[in-house]
């Protein structure tokens, strides 16, 4: 079994590889009905199934064929360093593209999900 860091962003236990370590799966379980953002829909939904995007996230591939937070050269997607939001313009700009391995993309977005709803 491979296992890695647990896929709770405040977390250092570990886990089989793209999983939570115990206490966050109980977690995780018994608070599904309760998180806001599990059925959200991203207001750049559309872009993702341009030719336009498929073109520019096979380049940035090309160009960092390896996650940028870990290294891992495996799963790989690509990401927007800043949320585009339905910004057209900032969904294509290659500058704001990284490459992340499954792991570290699902790590950084339920950060920003977490920041989020304890913003205020």
């Amino acid at each position: 079994m491979i296992t890695r860091k647990c896929l709770c962003p405040t977390c250092h236990a570990t886990a089989e590889k793209g999983s939570y370590c115990a206490v966050h799966a109980k977690e995780r379980m018994t608070a599904a009905t309760r998180k806001p953002f599990y059925s959200a829909k991203r207001s750049s939904e559309g872009f993702y199934n341009t030719s336009r995007w498929r073109t520019l996230r096979r380049k940035q591939l090309e160009k960092q064929p390896y996650c940028a937070l870990c290294g891992s050269e495996i799963d790989l997607s690509v990401d927007h360093i800043q949320n585009a939001d339905g910004n057209e313009e900032l969904f294509f700009d290659e500058n704001n593209l990284q490459t992340l391995c499954r792991t570290c993309h699902s790590q950084k977005t339920r950060a920003e999900i977490f920041s989020r709803r304890h913003i205020g």
